[in-house]
């Protein structure tokens, strides 16, 4: 069975809110996880630091033991995953809400999580990237960015410029993504496939303070992974950004789970 990777940080701390996400996704779809699936505690004093502590193990780990689901509190950890999967000839379908295509010189905020993408496509933190085992960043035209609707004037002057598709939460989003995956199809034959779980409506179903209205529900959202699953070879994919507090109901953890069961079935395959 392929790897489960747990990272329960946020900004490199372990804790509450997004942090307690990959716990409570592990305990719903696994009932337990190995104490040695767990990332280590990152050890830099600096925020940046330690996001980038706990990328460089999640590319040693994948790289040493091959395919894997790694559940996450941020989507940084792509950096990582990215790198262990072998950069060369992959491509990236990366459902969110939100583009995670500032920098540092463009972020009006400071999250250094909305950078995530952007650092992806060798964007920005490039020293630090360098200290990643194995990095080299994704070239725009191997990445599909779908569901994003909550984007800011910066990431939006970017995609404007971009090869980068990106499939809008529209109500024909499904066949939009089959025709943008068909797409993706000609260039790679294996993708890093990063769900972040605020893709969904969140006027249904809220998972972390940053869910918007406007995306698909969970069937849909698990019929996006079925396509990119008939597609490609999925050598690690991600859950990331549930917030427990957040999701009152646990409904969210539920459908978490699900998706995380239906992952781990769809990177083993990619052994094979």
């Amino acid at each position: 069975m392929a790897d489960v990777i747990l990272s329960p940080y946020s900004l490199g701390r372990e804790g509450a809110g997004l942090a307690a996400g990959p716990d409570a996704i592990a305990r719903e779809a696994f009932g337990e996880v190995a104490t040695d699936a767990r990332v280590a505690p990152p050890a830099s004093q600096f925020e940046v630091g330690r996001v980038f502590d706990v990328a460089r193990e999640i590319a040693q780990r994948t790289t040493a033991t091959g395919p894997a689901l790694v559940l996450a509190g941020e989507c940084s950890t792509a950096i990582g995953t990215v790198a262990g999967c072998g950069p060369r000839e992959l491509g990236v379908v990366w459902l969110d809400a939100h583009a995670d295509l500032n920098t540092p010189d463009t972020s009006p905020s400071g999250f250094v999580d909305g950078t995530a993408l952007a650092t992806v496509t060798g964007r920005c933190w490039h020293a630090l990237c360098a200290t990643v085992p194995g990095w080299a960043p994704i070239p725009d035209e191997r990445v599909v960015l779908a569901g994003a609707r909550d984007l800011d004037d910066a990431e939006r002057d970017a995609l404007s410029r971009s090869p980068l598709q990106v499939i809008d939460p529209a109500p024909d989003w499904l066949a939009e993504l089959e025709a943008g995956l068909d797409r993706l199809r000609e260039r790679v034959g294996r993708v890093y496939l990063h769900v972040d779980l605020d893709v969904l409506d969140g006027s249904r179903l809220p998972v972390n303070a940053w869910s918007c209205p406007g995306g698909p529900g969970a069937a849909e959202l698990e019929a996006a992974v079925e396509l990119v699953a008939q597609r490609f070879r999925v050598p690690a994919a991600a859950l990331t950004a549930l917030d427990p507090e957040v999701d009152a109901t646990g409904e969210a953890t539920v459908v978490a789970a699900g998706l995380a069961r239906r992952l781990v079935d769809v990177v083993d395959a990619a052994t094979g």
